[in-house]
């Protein structure tokens, strides 16, 4: 195999996902929230500060009554019906998305014959690491409820953590996504 000496010319424009994380607070929602024939998904009730074109899923679901769940497939199910009729949809925030995978993930354990007498609330409980599957499963689940709907592109915010730890007496500092 030779590798290449020369710049190769782009075959897309933009990308169809995008994944764009930060510190809170930094402005990825007001700069997301300028994307011409945009969608906002807010997932975590912190759009109020934006204009936009923009669903609150969480003071959705209060209003009417109906788990997030709920809200979320009914959004999906619109989009449905016009498809692509916006060029970016944005999901705020991959943390929030997580959190009702984990509420999805606990609902589909129980249906499976393993997790039929399940009496918990968390997957991540399970021995051995095995609610991370169902976890994984159930987020992967609720993107790909808007993954064909985008012309151009589905973007996903998320945050930034930071982690310390102390070894042989130095402290350690980790950043990696919130999830």
């Amino acid at each position: 195999m030779e590798l290449p000496k020369t710049i190769i010319k782009a075959t897309q424009k933009s990308p169809r996902r995008l994944f764009m994380f930060s510190s809170p607070k930094v402005g990825k929602t007001s700069l997301l929230a300028q994307l011409p024939n945009s969608l906002l998904i807010d997932l975590e009730d912190g759009s109020g500060f934006v204009d936009a074109a923009k669903v609150n899923v969480r003071q959705i679901a209060i209003e009417e009554k109906k788990s997030v769940l709920k809200v979320l497939k009914e959004i999906s199910e619109e989009l449905a019906k016009r498809n692509h009729v916006y060029d970016y949809i944005i999901l705020d925030t991959a943390t929030a998305l997580q959190d009702m995978a984990s509420e999805l993930a606990v609902i589909l354990y129980k249906k499976s014959p393993i997790g039929v007498n399940f009496t918990g609330n968390d997957v991540l409980t399970l021995a051995n690491g095995a609610g991370y599957l169902w976890l994984r499963n159930a987020f992967e689940e609720l993107y790909a409820l808007f993954d064909p709907f985008p012309a151009k592109c589905l973007i996903l915010t998320g945050h930034v953590k930071t982690a310390s730890i102390n070894k042989d007496g130095k402290d350690l500092n980790a950043r990696d996504i919130d999830l």
